[in-house]
């Protein structure tokens, strides 16, 4: 039951409360249904990381999936295979480095472009990670919003 809002009328509490959770779950429907300009997978072992991107991303209508290890992203992506993958380097268990070498080695995954994010500064890795691995794009945590937005936007714009 939707509250009326005119001036004669007595607002009921237990309306408003019912009235603004309808509206969440219209929200969340809404939401569920649609179409998002891009779909990233993010790969991260800090799950406040991949929260932030998702925050930073969304305003762009990018949908931002994320995983809190590096067989869990491989699985996700050979399931629901991204327009980008985030990837961060230093993880227990498969670090980035695995996981991308596994993408590469995987038909269907192999094209996915891969933007790495890392708190690891080192411009000797970056060159490596671009020269010799052919990532897509390096991104050095912590990071500005816009190095991130222009980075996506650039690696999901070759891919077009």
């Amino acid at each position: 039951m939707k509250p009326a809002y005119g001036p004669t009328h007595r607002l009921d509490f237990l309306d408003i409360g019912r009235y603004a959770i309808a509206n969440r779950l219209e929200l969340k429907l809404v939401e569920g249904e649609m179409n998002y300009s891009a779909r990233i997978l993010c790969i991260d072992d800090e799950p406040g990381v991949v929260e932030l991107i998702s925050l930073i991303l969304k305003p762009q209508n990018i949908k931002v999936d994320g995983v809190t290890n590096g067989k869990e992203g491989l699985q996700h992506m050979r399931q629901n295979p991204p327009d980008a993958v985030l990837l961060d380097i230093m993880m227990p268990e498969m670090d980035g480095w695995e996981v991308y070498k596994q993408m590469r080695a995987d038909d269907a995954l192999k094209d996915i472009p891969v933007i790495i994010v890392t708190a690891r500064n080192s411009s000797f890795e970056e060159v490596i990670a671009r020269e010799r691995a052919g990532v897509n794009d390096y991104v050095t945590k912590p990071f500005l919003p816009d190095q991130l937005r222009e980075s996506l936007a650039k690696v999901l714009s070759v891919q077009e």
